[in-house]
């Protein structure tokens, strides 16, 4: 999975770069053309760690790929502004590392108050769990995990795809009447996603 070099450093001189961005979004400049002046990073190759949820002080200054400052302060400039936040979600949902910003755990709840978004949101996950896989060892949250367990990516509670999931209208009417949040909690996410042919609600996702 590749990243525009705008998400690369300390925090604070991120958060800058990242401001001067999503101004120009906010202008209607879509996201892909917004970021293009930055090169590419390639981060299975890269030595620095992933960042989804933060700005954490316990990371100090140190220089991360700071995922999360991009939803963050864009949900700040426009608030509960559905139209606006939909264009922004239907951007980043289809680029890799889109994807993977709007899969960070704080500020991006109001992405998935529509059915419609949790569909293509799981619909795109599936299309690039392959390419999670190759960066699982690249998140800071899987290398130093709470409870000492290392786990995949998309079973980290800072990942966004269980809450998707244990929201999505059709789990929940197969579920209704149980405990979701023990059943998200008891079972991995793919193998739920398989066990509940999830693939197959979402596939007519466009």
């Amino acid at each position: 999975m590749e990243v525009p070099s705008c998400f690369h450093g300390k925090y604070s001189d991120v958060k800058k770069v990242i401001s001067k961005v999503a101004t120009k979004i906010t202008k209607n400049v879509p996201i892909q053309e917004a970021v293009d002046q930055f090169p590419l990073i390639e981060l299975k190759d890269s030595n620095y760690l992933i960042v989804i949820d933060g700005p954490n002080p316990l990371l100090g200054g140190q220089e991360y790929f700071n995922m999360f400052t991009l939803p963050r302060l864009l949900f700040q400039r426009v608030g509960p502004n559905w139209p606006e936040l939909s264009r922004y979600f239907n951007e980043l949902v289809t680029i890799p590392w889109g994807h993977m910003a709007i899969s960070c755990t704080q500020h991006v709840y109001r992405f998935y108050a529509s059915e419609a978004h949790r569909k293509k949101y799981l619909y795109q996950f599936l299309r690039y769990v392959e390419q999670y896989d190759e960066i699982n060892d690249r998140f800071e949250c899987v290398l130093r995990p709470f409870d000492g367990v290392k786990r995949p990516i998309y079973d980290h509670p800072q990942f966004i795809g269980k809450y998707v999931l244990g929201n999505l209208d059709y789990f929940k009417e197969i579920h209704q009447g149980k405990n979701i949040n023990k059943i998200l909690r008891d079972h991995d996410f793919l193998g739920l996603i398989r066990k509940y042919e999830i693939d197959a609600y979402v596939s007519n996702t466009v």
